[in-house]
Parts: C-alpha cells; structure tokens; sequence
C-alpha cells in the first residue's frame, strides 16, 4: 500500500518536471538564455529519465501536465516526446559544441553534475523521482 502511495507521488512529481522543461523552454525561446536548456535537459535526466527508470511506469499511463491543459490528458510517451522533440529542435540551432554538451547532461555525463547548481535545492526536492 505504502509503494502505491509513494508511486502516485512520484507520477505527481513525474509531470511536474514535464511542465518545468516546458516552462525552460519558453523561456529559452523568449530570452535565448542558454542556461534554460541546459536546464531543461538537466531536468529531463534527472525528473523524467531517472523517474522512468526507478519506477518502471507504462509508456502508455495517461497523465496531465501541470499549466498545459490545452495537451489534455496524454500518454506518458507523447509527454516524453514532446519535451524531448522541444529540446532537440532548439539544441539544434546551437553549435556542435554545446550540442554534445546539452546531450550529455541528457545522458547524465560529467556535463549533467557541472549543470547541477543552475537549479536550486527546492527544485532539486520537488522533482525528485
């Protein structure tokens, strides 16, 4: 009982880090500061693929994210490519440089601990998987 408790938390904490990507991203597209992407891929590895990979969710669980509504709710893979497809698209007008620098905070590489103090402590708490 205590596991299913602590897995719909997480799913909660799940589309929240969706909606932090999201929110990354416009504000990349408003600014064009680059430490929103590298933000949004930091939150990725660490609120999506690191919570995917704890708890092992179906592709297809719906879920809604958080302030987009207008998605309705959606498969977690059309979630998942959403965000992703956003950080490509954007991660591909950058050089190769800071193309293979945003791939590997993705992957969780050295680049993902460098990135690791854009986000705060709160953040940090409230995506956790």
């Amino acid at each position: 009982m205590l596991r299913v408790l602590k897995a719909g938390f997480a799913f909660n904490r799940l589309a929240k880090s969706l909606k932090e990507i999201l929110d990354n991203l416009r504000l990349y597209q408003l600014n064009y500061d680059i430490d929103c992407l590298y933000k949004a891929a930091w939150i990725y590895k660490f609120g999506v693929a690191d919570s995917l990979e704890k708890w092992n969710w179906s592709l297809y669980a719906k879920i809604s994210i958080p302030d987009y509504q207008m998605l309705g709710r959606i498969t977690l893979n059309e979630a998942i490519m959403i965000a992703t497809s956003k950080i490509v698209k954007e991660t591909n007008q950058l050089s190769e440089r800071q193309q293979v620098y945003i791939d590997g905070i993705m992957e969780g590489n050295q680049a993902y601990n460098d990135v690791s103090h854009l986000l705060s402590l709160d953040i940090k708490d409230k995506l956790r998987p």
